[in-house]
């Protein structure tokens, strides 16, 4: 039996035909996002292929791609791709945490900003870490403004399409005065891996003057 085994894996290695991982392969994978691992089956059954990782769990999507969601942060995993029984290549990468984002207007300084600095510009942007994945960043589509005087009452609530505030956003802000508190919530983003999402967050910006 062992004597047979070692002829079929002699058989393989030799003439090159056993499946490999397919494509740039990424040393560092993020919790809670997808990742595709891609096969290159070079003419093996894709039924006797089979993708192990050493903590949670991987699903196939197709015969040769499969679909992987880190739950938590790892400094090595281990992904192995077997062809019946026999291991032809391993991967090790590390799963990190995405730092947490949060949108800001232009201008703004820790939840505090001038009425003037604001129109200006009324832009609300992100800001990423340096090592921040391009793939993972994300253009806002969308987010719920709201403007309320020093007292509490709502004056002005809108969803804003975009990243800039609108007219009417922005004369209604003409009008704040000091103390004023502007609410942001409900924040829709798209990005290409992983589509639309909603921030959870509820962001508070105080004018200062």
């Amino acid at each position: 039996m062992i004597y047979n085994y070692l002829i079929f894996t002699c058989f393989f290695l030799t003439n090159g035909i056993l499946p490999s991982f397919k494509g740039g392969f990424p040393d560092t994978l993020y919790v809670g996002m997808e990742s595709q691992i891609h096969i290159s089956l070079k003419g093996c059954d894709p039924e006797d292929v089979q993708i192990k990782i050493n903590s949670g769990n991987i699903y196939k999507r197709d015969d040769s791609t499969y679909i992987f969601h880190p739950q938590i942060p790892e400094d090595e995993m281990k992904i192995k791709l077997y062809y019946k029984k026999l291991l032809c290549e391993l991967k090790t990468v590390k799963v990190k945490k995405l730092a947490d984002i949060e949108p800001s207007f232009e201008f703004e300084n820790q939840g505090f900003i001038k009425k003037s600095d604001l129109q200006k510009s009324g832009h609300l942007q992100i800001k990423y870490p340096e090592d921040y994945p391009e793939d993972l960043k994300t253009t806002l589509v969308s987010f719920n403004f709201m403007a309320m005087e020093p007292g509490g009452i709502s004056v002005y609530s809108a969803t804003i399409r975009g990243d800039k505030l609108d007219a009417n956003a922005m004369q209604t802000i003409g009008k704040l005065v000091k103390g004023s508190r502007l609410i942001i919530n409900n924040v829709i983003t798209q990005n290409k891996r992983a589509g639309m999402s909603v921030l959870n967050i509820h962001k508070q910006i105080v004018l200062v003057d």
